[in-house]
């Protein structure tokens, strides 16, 4: 036990045993006190609540708690659904709601995920129900229900690292591959449904949410104002209720242009629809009176994939493959973000390894041979074998793109070569990510410290 003086304000710090495990040991630390009193006594009630927790308390209260926690975050009635169906589709099967939580171990927890991989769960799947379990344990933890969290104690399969970097791996189609799929569309609904998501990008809610005064087809343009979001009924596959909500985020509003082949089949259908009796203007554009439900465009879509024997994907990898495909196509990224309502941030982000793929063709654009960089610089450069160069190497790809451009454009090649003893812009790079020359990368605001590893994220 030990109470501190901070520079604003006290803190206490300590180690405790874990109730009932002899031998095991927990650190603490808690900060924000005015007073060394309200250090002293928060740290001895911490300890004895600590050490005396609930002798039973069931699970399924534990969860009806969190989840009305959880509700008054105001969320989304869409997030909150979605944590009701993983808490019931993957906690509950495994764990009845009378198991008393203190019980649950560790080893509890491995058997746990186990069953989930035996069950088909996809790696991203069995990574998002354990992270709402964690979430749940931690509610407990931090209210001292439970003493000590389990799910801290339970490993990856295959290590932590390597799992996460598979299971957040995006799934896409190329062009090719999704003509095959269109080929085998059930009818000329899906077929547009199909587009709307891999040559527009768009959402399977937002898709759902389109009325027919979203659309101008003189211009050529959708207009994305809403998405659809259900409410399942527990004991019935098909969803009973649903509602015409915004979409998911700010940025999410938004304007887009359409290809040829997607106002063709618009023109197509509303050539058609208008036919229909009760047909408005402000009618949905698939369904008329109520949307399509979700079920219908996701089973349709995968009897499309099994005919067409490609690789399966979500309707969401529709949205991720014209992602991709703008990328590849070097679309610049404000477009792309703008396009698919996200920030230029989130974009990054999300298709991190789809920028990294990249990388080979930017290190061409380079002229490899004519700048004449030493093997052993280009090869550390590239980061082979060490995970921090790998990310300096991300940092430096965007940094050097404009500056080595600069450099060529202005025809200063003549000149560094004249001048024996200056370094060049890639020697001066490359001697930042051996710790040397960090004024030069100091510039116009751009902080990056070569020995601080936290600050390269």
């Amino acid at each position: 036990m030990s109470v501190r003086k901070l520079d604003k304000g006290w803190a206490y710090q300590g180690k405790i045993a874990l109730p009932g495990q002899p031998g095991i040991y927990q650190n603490y630390y808690k900060s924000g006190f005015k007073t060394k009193k309200e250090a002293v006594e928060a740290e001895r009630t911490y300890r004895i609540v600590f050490s005396n927790p609930p002798k039973q308390m069931a699970l399924g209260l534990v969860i009806d708690e969190y989840m009305q926690a959880y509700k008054s975050r105001n969320l989304k009635h869409k997030t909150y659904v979605s944590a009701d169906s993983e808490i019931r589709n993957a906690i509950y099967p495994y764990f009845d709601r009378n198991t008393v939580i203190q019980e649950i171990t560790w080893k509890d927890l491995v058997q746990w995920h186990q069953a989930l991989i035996n069950k088909g769960y996809s790696k991203n799947s069995q990574h998002n129900f354990r992270i709402r379990f964690n979430s749940i344990l931690r509610y407990a933890y931090l209210r001292s229900y439970i003493p000590v969290n389990p799910m801290n104690f339970v490993p990856y399969p295959g290590g932590r690292k390597e799992w996460l970097s598979t299971s957040h791996e995006i799934k896409y189609w190329k062009p090719e591959e999704f003509e095959k799929v269109l080929e085998n569309a059930s009818s000329k609904d899906m077929e547009l449904i199909f587009c709307l998501g891999f040559w527009a990008g768009l959402r399977i809610g937002e898709v759902r949410a389109l009325t027919w005064d979203c659309l101008d087809l003189e211009k050529r343009t959708l207009r994305i104002e809403a998405t659809i979001t259900d409410t399942p009924e527990p004991s019935v596959k098909l969803y009973r209720t649903y509602d015409r909500v915004d979409p998911k985020t700010y940025h999410s509003f938004r304007t887009i242009d359409i290809s040829g082949i997607l106002t063709r089949l618009f023109a197509e259908k509303l050539e058609h629809d208008k036919k229909i009796i009760g047909w408005k203007p402000d009618s949905y554009i698939f369904g008329t009176e109520s949307p399509f439900p979700y079920d219908r465009i996701a089973d349709n879509l995968d009897r499309s994939i099994r005919a067409a024997g490609v690789k399966r994907i979500t309707f969401h990898g529709l949205r991720h493959s014209h992602a991709s495909w703008l990328i590849f196509n070097k679309v610049p990224d404000p477009l792309i973000a703008e396009r698919l309502g996200h920030t230029i941030e989130t974009l990054r982000s999300v298709y991190a390894h789809i920028y990294e793929q990249t990388i080979d063709e930017f290190l061409a654009l380079m002229d490899i041979d004519e700048c004449q960089i030493p093997d052993n610089i280009l090869n550390q450069w590239k980061g082979l074998g060490n995970a921090r160069q790998q990310r300096q190497e991300k940092i430096l790809a965007g940094k050097l793109e404009d500056t080595i451009d600069d450099w060529i454009n202005e025809k200063v090649e003549a000149d560094i070569a004249s001048k024996v003893n200056e370094p060049t812009v890639v020697e001066k790079a490359m001697g930042i990510l051996n710790g040397q020359d960090t004024e030069w990368f100091f510039r116009d605001g751009w902080h990056f410290h070569p020995h601080k590893e936290d600050r390269l994220s």
